[in-house]
């Protein structure tokens, strides 16, 4: 049985709906309405989905362990690495492109949601830093709910400890929370797929980017686009 991260059915799931409603609610000069949008957002069921989902995961290793239970398995065609090589970090503007690609939607085929642009969750935080607390480290988890399900990040398909690379071929978007679930997993042990590039018109709310930070810097007339986490 695969481990599922989520609970809910993604193709109508609210939560992406409702911080673009906070989004418009705040950059049109309304921040009491983009406290109640953000208000509406069940963050116990987030929290209990993240910890579910852990869980999930550390049945299905240990149950692996022990009675040596592991998938078959497929055919990969993506590139290989013959030896150790250090990491080196995806350059930004290769992220974006990974992420608009794939319409910033997590890519595992099990979940398929909409994610939010890290930037975009950052930006908002400091504008509404009692609605949306942020720190450095995302900590307490709970606090931070929103950022460690529905950020988007970057994955490997195939991890580094694995052979795997950083070109394209190899990078997909992921929610942060199944990137944080597989960690250097991989994905067939935990009974994972990917799903193909679909087309859509999601942007993770990076449309909004240079308003946010525009209020941010209290009227500044230049315009940050940010190109950085």
């Amino acid at each position: 049985m695969a481990v599922i991260p989520a609970f809910m059915n993604y193709d109508t799931d609210s939560v992406p709906d409702a911080v673009k409603r906070a989004v418009e609610f705040v950059t049109g000069g309304d921040p009491d309405g983009a406290r109640a949008a953000l208000g509406s957002i069940d963050y116990s069921d987030l929290i209990s989905g993240r910890r579910a989902a852990l869980k999930s995961r550390r049945v299905r290793l240990t149950r692996q362990k022990i009675w040596g239970e592991r998938p078959a398995a497929k055919a990969m065609t993506l590139p290989r690495v013959q030896k150790a090589y250090s990491r080196q970090p995806v350059p930004i503007s290769m992220m974006l492109s990974i992420f608009e690609r794939d319409h910033f939607t997590c890519r595992y085929s099990h979940c398929r949601k909409r994610t939010l642009y890290v930037p975009v969750l950052r930006a908002l935080s400091k504008l509404l830093p009692d609605a949306l607390p942020y720190q450095s480290n995302w900590l307490p988890i709970d606090e931070h709910i929103l950022y460690w399900t529905y950020g988007t990040s970057l994955e490997h398909r195939v991890s580094f400890p694995q052979g795997g690379t950083s070109e394209p071929e190899n990078l997909i978007t992921a929610c942060y929370q199944c990137n944080d679930i597989k960690n250097m997993i991989s994905g067939t042990d935990l009974g994972w797929e990917v799903e193909a590039e679909r087309n859509g018109d999601w942007d993770g709310l990076n449309s909004y980017l240079c308003r946010l930070q525009h209020l941010g810097l209290s009227g500044s007339k230049n315009c940050v686009t940010s190109r950085r986490w």
